[in-house]
């Protein structure tokens, strides 16, 4: 049996894959991704990656005040808080299109076994949050002298 149409396996799978991913993505972090559409607005995109010595962790924050942005750790899990204010436009301003999101916003990262949480840096920059979490220094092997009552 021949298809009529070559693309649709290509669009099923392409479909199912999009699904299967927010699946994923809601069951792996249910709190920090949007749930309904007016929630979409307000999703910040974060990246987080392993760059050797540390982790680090960005934030897409165009157009907000760093004094609206807060970062806190709690029992190995950084928080980050903020609000983006919705603009005040002159009196009778009609606004015709406006895709902004406005309001409270929350992310959440666990972070691993061998971050450091005593030292975390942030910088934000052009609108991009980066956080930088150090991992902790494994010890470099070494030789341990055994003693004994003998000398060798």
């Amino acid at each position: 049996m021949k298809c009529s149409n070559p693309n649709a396996n290509v669009d099923f799978f392409n479909e199912l894959d999009r699904n299967l991913n927010r699946l994923v993505r809601n069951v792996l972090q249910p709190d920090s991704l949007p749930r309904h559409s007016s929630e979409a607005a307000k999703f910040q995109g974060m990246a987080v990656h392993d760059e050797g010595e540390m982790y680090a962790i960005e934030l897409d924050l165009p157009g907000m005040a760093v004094c609206d942005v807060s970062i806190e750790v709690n029992d190995r899990v950084l928080s980050i808080t903020g609000e983006r204010k919705r603009p005040e436009f002159p009196e009778g301003t009609t606004v015709i299109l406006d895709e902004r999101g406005y309001g409270k916003f929350s992310r959440c990262v666990q972070l691993a076994k061998d971050a450091d949480a005593e030292h975390i840096d942030a910088v934000y920059v052009d609108g991009v949050l980066r956080i930088a979490v150090l991992k902790i220094q494994k010890p470099a092997p070494h030789k341990i002298a055994i003693r004994t009552a003998e000398s060798c």
